[in-house]
């Protein structure tokens, strides 16, 4: 699984990539006490560099703030 965070606009781009990475791996904490194996898991944090939203607005930016989990398959060498 890679869990990627994101953020809005508000605040600086270090404080945002950050944020984005602890919010990233918050989740792959949580995913870790639910035994979810840690080798499994990576975090990665991208700030505000992709916003799906209009930053401009309250909805938008609540839109930006998000983590997305990628499901990728195991493969056997």
């Amino acid at each position: 699984l890679t869990i990627v965070g994101h953020t809005d606009a508000e605040g600086t781009k270090e404080n945002n990539l950050d944020l984005s990475q602890r919010r990233a791996q918050a989740v792959a904490d949580y995913l870790k006490t639910k035994n979810v194996n840690a080798a499994r898991l990576t975090a990665i944090g991208k700030g505000e560099t992709e916003p799906v939203a209009d930053n401009k607005t309250d909805a938008g930016r609540r839109a930006n703030r998000r983590v997305e989990i990628l499901v990728e398959p195991v493969r056997a060498d």
